[in-house]
């Protein structure tokens, strides 16, 4: 079966380019090295830029070109369509009145390659840098004078790209072209689509999060980044988009994730017959028989199991440093508060107990009752991580060993608990 071909007619291009404003948008904004307030999209023109209080608003024209080893960008000419349909934009909003180019930057930003002829005024308009060839005062009368050639060429059309942009540039007055040639700037062999992702990735990479939640706080970032894009774009560009929101959903993700930055590792479901016969001899197990479960029913290997899982897990992110002691005490601490509540309310009933005809069978139903209510209560987290058989397997470790700290049955102290002159 043959692979679909690329249609002649497809939009595919188009929305390439729409992705790749708000991709670089992003790029842009997360960029403290050249702080900006706010950004806009499509408005007066592909991305906008609102600097800090004082610093001019920088107009970024992007040219998004698709190539690869065998279709290789030709480097930018002085004639290519790009730039002049890129001044045409600029020069008719100076002509209406709409941009003062003295207090404007004007970026040009194209993924074709840097112009090989070092005269060209794309060369000449290079971002300014320690090896920087940039002279707007040479690429200024190299402008205007292309400009007057491609308008008196009778070999182009009058509706072409080339003239109409070198005829919207020759309307401007003097102090205008002086100026904006003066804050234009060209950058060739900008990121493509997939380089600029990755150069969001770095950005964020100092933004918060751990390498484990990584992907995943990118994710969030972008996914809330396309969704302010749409609202914006629907709103026709009334509402700029702020650093101050994009600071605020990155702090709230980092948040979310370092809290929840504990893993899940992959353990068996089921416990073979050896570990089972140990866990039957701990006294978690012998507490959950005292209040009448079958050794061998359903209700104890599931407990069995969720001992056996959240004990792995903890001791895994100890050694990890994933946690540490304070943790660990905090989140029992919470489980035995819990669990005060359940056995506390059954105190009243217990003393009945005692003086009934039958009263080990009164004490265990109530047994089951406390040891169901604690179990099915909604349980605190650890660090975020709530899967529920850390909570019940604590609650299984908290009520096992020698001296355990909780248990089920009314008289589970007298029954379970050995002081140290016991041992």
């Amino acid at each position: 079966m043959t692979s679909p071909s690329y249609s002649e007619f497809s939009a595919g291009d188009s929305m390439l380019g729409y992705i790749y404003q708000c991709e670089y948008a992003l790029y842009h904004l997360l960029d403290r090295d050249n702080p900006a307030k706010q950004i806009s999209i499509e408005t007066t023109d592909d991305v906008v830029s609102d600097g800090l209080e004082g610093d001019p608003q920088t107009l970024l024209q992007l040219k998004l070109h698709r190539h690869n080893e065998e279709n290789k960008a030709a480097s930018l000419t002085d004639r290519n369509p790009d730039i002049w349909k890129t001044i045409r934009v600029w020069a008719t909003h100076i002509h209406s009145s709409r941009l003062d180019p003295s207090i404007t930057d004007f970026v040009l930003m194209t993924t074709a390659p840097e112009p090989s002829d070092e005269r060209s005024f794309a060369y000449l308009l290079s971002p300014k840098g320690a090896s920087s060839k940039r002279n707007p005062l040479i690429a200024l009368p190299r402008l205007t004078k292309l400009a007057r050639e491609i308008s008196d060429d009778a070999n182009l059309s009058d509706t072409g790209i080339l003239k109409k942009g070198a005829e919207a540039y020759l309307l401007l007055k003097k102090d205008q072209r002086i100026n904006l040639v003066k804050n234009m700037t060209v950058v060739t062999s900008s990121p493509s689509i997939i380089g600029l992702r990755k150069k969001i990735d770095q950005r964020l990479k100092a933004s918060g999060g751990t390498d484990e939640v990584h992907g995943q706080f990118v994710e969030g970032v972008v996914g809330w980044w396309y969704g302010a894009c749409i609202s914006h774009l629907h709103g026709r560009g009334k509402h700029p988009i702020t650093f101050e929101a994009l600071s605020r959903k990155i702090a709230e993700l980092a948040q979310s994730l370092t809290l929840s930055s504990l893993p899940a590792y992959d353990l068996d479901e089921t416990l073979d017959n050896k570990a089972m016969d140990a866990l039957r001899t701990r006294t978690f197990v012998r507490q959950i028989v005292e209040v009448g479960y079958r050794s061998g029913g359903d209700f104890l290997m599931s407990a069995m199991l969720d001992f056996y899982k959240a004990d792995a897990h903890r001791k895994r992110w100890i050694e990890e440093l994933r946690v540490d002691d304070i943790d660990i005490r905090n989140f029992e601490g919470e489980l035995r508060s819990r669990w005060r509540i359940y056995f506390g309310s059954v105190e009243l009933e217990c003393d009945d107990c005692a003086i009934s005809s039958d009263p080990e069978s009164g004490y265990r139903k109530l047994g089951q009752r406390i040891l169901k209510d604690t179990l099915g209560t909604h349980s605190p987290s650890l660090k975020g991580f709530d899967a529920s058989f850390l909570a019940r397997g604590s609650y299984h470790i908290l009520a096992n060993g020698k001296r355990p700290v909780i248990g089920w049955h009314p008289l589970w102290r007298d029954r379970f608990y050995k002081e140290e002159s016991d041992t």
